[in-house]
């Protein structure tokens, strides 16, 4: 299993984390580029069942 996850440590209480079709719209990428930042580190994400969750964080708003 694939897990980007920051430790719960250095996750503040205020994270907001977006699903993939939330990610999309607000970073305005399609599936595939979703995809590709995810594989090169570019995005915080972790996988929760079959879904992926993206971070946001001040510097990718």
């Amino acid at each position: 299993m694939i897990d980007n996850e920051p430790d719960s440590k250095q996750t503040d209480k205020s994270s907001i984390w977006l699903t993939s079709k939330e990610a999309k719209k607000h970073f305005g990428l399609s599936g595939c580029e979703l995809m590709h930042k995810r594989e090169r580190g570019e995005l915080t994400f972790k996988k929760q069942g079959n879904a992926y969750l993206y971070l946001l964080t001040p510097k990718n708003k």
